[in-house]
């Protein structure tokens, strides 16, 4: 199976089964990281409810988020990050690589502790239902998220960094056919070797259980988290 989901035309969809790791392989059709889905009109909607989507997780922030069309999902607004904080904004103006991931964990342990709340809630239309979680571009916020998350599941470093960086590139292919010029200024092969090497010194930090259950979570919390994505 492939890990590229090419659902209604969005960008940059993946699924995070297939990844192998210490305690097993992560599982197809359960969780998915994508960019915004705005832009979805009926139909596409339904390509991602047939997809089994249930549950979508909006990393986005209040001014980010237009009023939500009527469909099937439930939809959960978990911004992981302030950015009417003044000091962090002129510290990460770009928030374009993992180098403020352990700033954002730092400042907002609760923000981020809530995404994975939602992701340890009992499931509410069976064991294959699927949650997809979502930011703007489907890179940093959703990248952090998604990391971690991978990391609790003892996914190998190198399949967790290859997962961000295919998200990195596919974003980026598409935001060079959009022809976003300032988006596209930005980018460079430096700041893709900087990604790489600020989220392998994220994932040499970051103990995302500790982190999780040092903020809140319960360790059937953790079960329930990890039997998202392994049987």
């Amino acid at each position: 199976m492939t890990r590229r989901i090419t659902w209604a035309g969005l960008p940059n969809t993946w699924d995070l089964g297939g990844l192998d790791g210490a305690l097993g392989t992560t599982r197809y059709g359960r969780v998915y990281r994508s960019a915004m889905l705005d832009a979805l009109d009926e139909a596409g909607r339904a390509e991602l409810y047939d997809g089994g989507v249930r549950t979508v997780i909006d990393l986005r922030n209040d001014d980010e988020i237009a009023a939500a069309a009527d469909d099937p999902f439930t939809r959960h607004h978990r911004p992981v990050e302030d950015q009417s904080d003044a000091e962090f904004m002129a510290k990460w103006p770009a928030l374009d690589s993992p180098g403020y991931y352990v700033d954002v964990l730092e400042r907002w342990p609760d923000l981020v502790v809530g995404v994975f709340g939602v992701l340890a809630a009992p499931h509410t239309d069976g064991e294959d239902e699927a949650v997809l979680v979502h930011c703007a571009h489907g890179r940093d916020r959703t990248g952090m998220i998604t990391a971690m998350l991978l990391q609790l599941c003892a996914v190998e470093r190198e399949a967790i960094v290859a997962d961000y960086l295919g998200a990195v590139r596919a974003i980026g292919d598409h935001v060079a056919a959009t022809g976003d010029a300032a988006h596209i200024a930005r980018e460079s092969p430096e700041l893709d070797a900087r990604r790489r090497r600020e989220l392998e010194e994220f994932l040499d930090v970051i103990d995302t259980e500790r982190f999780l259950l040092g903020n809140g979570l319960s360790p059937a919390d953790i079960d329930r988290v990890r039997g998202r994505l392994l049987r």
